[in-house]
């Protein structure tokens, strides 16, 4: 299942992507007399509103009125998720990626965290800080976490996760590398976008960038991101998570 989480009179929405176009999940649950959930949160985090969700979806065969489907490109989108518990990162976990910034492959991955004023969605603008200078993109893929775990067998993990999203790690490299701890440069506003698909409660996890960002360009090549210039990070299957820098 492929949801999208868009704002639309001041409130948010579901869009349920289908062989007919998005589906507007509150639409459609107005015309069959359902109950609807209105977040993506609500899905993952609360079991009556994921099976409101799945009521609504075993009846869209009934569901052919144009109405009831918007075009994606004329909404505003927002994060797949607005209140994840966590957004923990993953540093150093592509071979190609360290090679590229002439670093050593530590023995286990770099683990730090964005807080949630860094969220952003697709299509959002992303201010650069006035006194940042070294922004840089990492396109990752972003797996979300369904419900609370702990003390996983590695060979169970993938049984907790809900699903998928494209992330964006945006990074103030000459903030990151003021001290040993990364933090101050990775979470400024907005400097976590995410979407615009989520492909079916949950925690965020950004898996690490391959290679190909601005700071493993050699120093004659490097050129940073200043305002004006756009992002777009494409997984298949997933779509494009499309940023403008203001």
């Amino acid at each position: 299942m492929q949801l999208i989480h868009f704002l639309e009179d001041g409130n948010s929405r579901i869009g349920v992507k289908t062989q007919r176009g998005m589906l507007h999940l509150e639409k459609a649950a107005k015309t069959l007399s359902l109950p609807f959930p209105a977040t993506i949160d609500d899905v993952l985090k609360d079991k009556v509103k994921a099976a409101q969700l799945a009521a609504i979806l075993a009846k869209s065969d009934e569901l052919t009125d144009a109405a009831l489907y918007v075009s994606e490109d004329t909404l505003t989108f927002l994060p797949i998720l607005s209140y994840p518990g966590k957004i923990i990162c993953i540093g150093k976990n592509y071979r190609a990626h360290v090679a590229e910034i002439n670093s050593e492959i530590p023995k286990e991955p770099f683990v730090f965290s964005k807080f949630r004023n860094a969220l952003a969605a697709h299509n959002e603008p992303i201010p650069i800080p006035a006194n940042a200078s070294h922004v840089d993109y990492e396109a990752e893929l972003v797996v979300v976490i369904g419900g609370t775990i702990s003390h996983v067998k590695p060979e169970d993990a993938l049984n907790y996760v809900a699903g998928y999203t494209i992330g964006n790690d945006v990074s103030a490299r000459d903030w990151q590398h003021l001290s040993s701890q990364w933090l101050l440069g990775k979470t400024a506003d907005k400097f976590a976008p995410i979407g615009p698909i989520f492909t079916t409660a949950g925690d965020i996890i950004f898996t690490g960038t391959p290679d190909g960002v601005i700071l493993g360009y050699p120093k004659e090549e490097k050129v940073w991101l200043k305002a004006g210039d756009s992002t777009e990070v494409t997984i298949e299957g997933l779509g494009t998570l499309v940023n403008t820098f203001k």
